[in-house]
Formats: structure tokens, sequence, C-alpha cells
């Protein structure tokens, strides 16, 4: 996803990379939003967490707010990733998630057609090359699967 090329990064590659964001206000802005993102969520699934046996996948998941949400509501097949170790590190310690890792969204590391909902929130604006995520998401999306994209300014 980062224009150089690497699958993740750590917080001292960020900051020699010279990306353009402070990660520990980032996270700060995580922690603070979990919670009516969680709201925001929770409304928004609202249909599909009455069927349990979907498989969701949360590109860029970050700290892990979607997940938390389905996971308030007894989805057990939803797992997550992001490309910044740090986000995957507080969402396993603090938030005790066990169903995320990191990894980048130009190789997701699953089977085509093999979820059924993928939540893309706030992420495309960051990756390099758009077009090959977008191919990547859609590989895995099952045939009758739903795409949940939001973007700042769309």
């Amino acid at each position: 996803m980062f224009s150089n090329g690497k699958d993740a990064m750590n917080v001292e590659e960020i900051k020699r990379e010279g990306i353009a964001i402070n990660l520990d206000v980032a996270i700060e802005a995580f922690r603070e939003k979990t919670d009516s993102n969680a709201k925001k969520s929770g409304r928004l699934f609202d249909e599909d967490l009455n069927q349990k046996d979907l498989k969701f996948l949360d590109v860029g998941c970050g700290i892990g707010s979607h997940l938390i949400v389905l996971r308030n509501n007894g989805i057990r097949n939803a797992f997550g990733f992001d490309i910044v170790s740090k986000l995957i590190d507080i969402a396993k310690n603090e938030y005790g998630l066990n169903n995320v890792m990191v990894a980048n969204a130009m190789d997701i590391p699953l089977r085509s057609g093999s979820v059924n909902r993928v939540i893309f929130y706030n992420v495309i604006e960051h990756c390099s090359d758009p077009e090959k995520v977008m191919r990547e998401i859609f590989r895995v999306l099952s045939e009758d699967g739903i795409l949940y994209m939001d973007c700042p300014n769309a």
C-alpha cells in the first residue's frame, strides 16, 4: 500500500519515510472515535448483523473499531488487517481482537470469493495504487458480496 512497496511499516520506518502523519496523534484519534464509529457502523451493518454466517473483512482496520461492533453483535467470522503494525498491536493488546494481522491491501492473503462483506473505510486515499487495491477487494469478495466503502470528500 505504501509507495515504497513495503507490506508493513513500524513507527520508525514511517518517520524515516516522511509519511505526513503523526502516528501518535492518529492513534489517539482512533481511540476517541472507536465509540462513535461503533454506533455508526452498527447502523450501517444493521441488516447484516442478523446473518451470523456472513464472513467480513475489514481492509485497513486500524485498531479494529468495525470488528468490535461485529464481535459485540455476535458475528464470529470477521477479520481485518492493516499495514501499520502498531495499530494491529493495539487492536490485539488493548481491544482483545485476535482476528487481525499486518497485511497489504495490494496483496490480500485470502482465497478468491472467500468473504461476503468488505469494509473499506477511509483507506483508498492512502493507497499508492488504488486500482490494484480495488481489484484485490473484488477478487476476495463473493459474487453476491457487498463492499461498504467510504472516502473523505467523496
